[in-house]
C-alpha cells in the first residue's frame, strides 16, 4: 500500500499543475455560428407572405460598412472583399426574413464580420410605434448563402444570398454573364460606404496558431 502511494503521488501532482496551466491559442476569426441572440429572437409577424427585401430595408439607413475580418481562402487581398461586399449591399432583389430558414445553410465562421455605421438622418427619425431606441451601430455576418444582419434597433435579420453567392464568389456554382452594378451606380441612388478596418485580418492560417513555448 505504501509503495503505491509513493508511485500515486507524482502523478497527482502531474495532473494538478497541467488543470492549472491552461492553453493558449490565437484566433482573430470572429464567434462561430449565428448570434445566439438571433437565433431566439421571437417573429415580429406570422404573415409569410409579407415579403421583404434587404436593399429597400437599408436603404439610405446605412453611412459607412467596417469590414472587421475577411477569409483570405476567399479573398486574397481587401479590395476583392470589398468588392464582393459592395456587389452585396447593391444587390436589389435579396429577401429578409426574421427568422432563420435553416441551421445548415450557415457554415461555422462567417466569410466576411462587418459593424454598421448609421446615417444621422436614420437616427433622428421619428420610432414607429412599438419600436426599440436605436442603437449606434449595426452588424453583419455573411456566410455562403445566408446573412445576418442586426438592425438600428437591436433586431436581427437573415438575408438569403443565394444569387449573389452563385455570381460572384470564388465558389458560386456560375459566373456573373453581365456586370453587376458597382455602389453607387444604382438607380443614382448614393450606397453607403465600404472600408476595411485596420485591424481586419484574414485567416492566413487555417488552424490557430498555437502560444509560442506551449511546446
Amino acid at each position: 500500500m505504501k509503495t503505491l502511494s509513493i508511485l500515486l503521488i507524482p502523478l497527482i501532482v502531474m495532473c494538478v499543475a497541467g488543470a492549472e496551466t491552461p492553453s493558449i491559442i490565437f484566433d482573430n476569426r470572429p464567434e462561430a455560428g449565428v448570434p445566439l441572440e438571433a437565433s431566439f429572437q421571437e417573429p415580429e409577424s406570422d404573415d409569410e407572405g409579407d415579403v421583404r427585401l434587404f436593399h429597400e430595408m437599408t436603404d439610405g439607413a446605412i453611412k459607412t460598412v467596417r469590414i472587421r475580418y475577411f477569409n483570405k481562402e476567399s479573398w486574397a487581398t481587401e479590395e476583392m472583399a470589398k468588392k464582393y461586399l459592395s456587389g452585396f449591399l447593391a444587390h436589389e432583389s435579396q429577401q429578409v426574413s426574421d427568422q432563420q430558414v435553416s441551421a445548415k445553410l450557415v457554415p461555422s465562421v462567417p466569410e466576411i464580420e462587418c459593424i454598421v455605421e448609421f446615417t444621422p438622418e436614420h437616427h433622428l427619425a421619428k420610432l414607429k410605434p412599438g419600436e426599440r431606441r436605436r442603437h449606434h451601430e449595426g452588424r453583419l455576418l455573411i456566410w455562403y448563402s445566408e446573412a445576418c444582419y442586426r438592425d438600428a434597433t437591436g433586431r436581427w435579420f437573415f438575408v438569403s444570398t443565394f444569387d449573389h453567392f452563385d455570381r460572384s464568389h470564388p465558389k458560386g456554382r456560375v459566373l456573373a454573364k453581365e456586370p453587376i452594378q458597382k455602389a453607387g451606380e444604382q438607380d443614382g441612388a448614393r450606397q453607403p460606404a465600404t472600408s476595411v478596418d485596420s485591424k481586419a485580418q484574414g485567416n492566413e492560417n487555417t488552424k490557430p496558431e498555437s502560444e509560442a513555448g506551449s511546446r
